[in-house]
């Protein structure tokens, strides 16, 4: 049996999930790291995250996941290597 399990984060989850992990947003709608807001924070291939673009955090060194189809299949991807 395949079993599909979806989250669905509102604008505040996601605040206070990043808030939770040391991260802000900036003026433009960016995650940035909250020590030093002028760093933005990227994902594994150097894309910079809009909150409203934010998926999740995955399991390492706070690997960033925007939201969409190709953010997914390679997620997917990586997982699948791994096991």
């Amino acid at each position: 049996m395949n079993e599909t399990i979806s989250f669905t984060f509102d604008q505040a989850a996601k605040e206070f999930i990043l808030e939770t992990f040391g991260k802000g947003i900036d003026s433009e709608g960016y995650i940035v790291e909250k020590s030093d807001a002028s760093q933005r924070v990227l994902t594994q291939d150097g894309q910079e995250v809009l909150l409203k673009d934010f998926a999740g955090l995955r399991k390492g060194s706070l690997i960033f996941v925007r939201d969409g189809l190709v953010s997914a299949i390679k997620l997917a991807d990586q997982l699948k290597q791994r096991a």
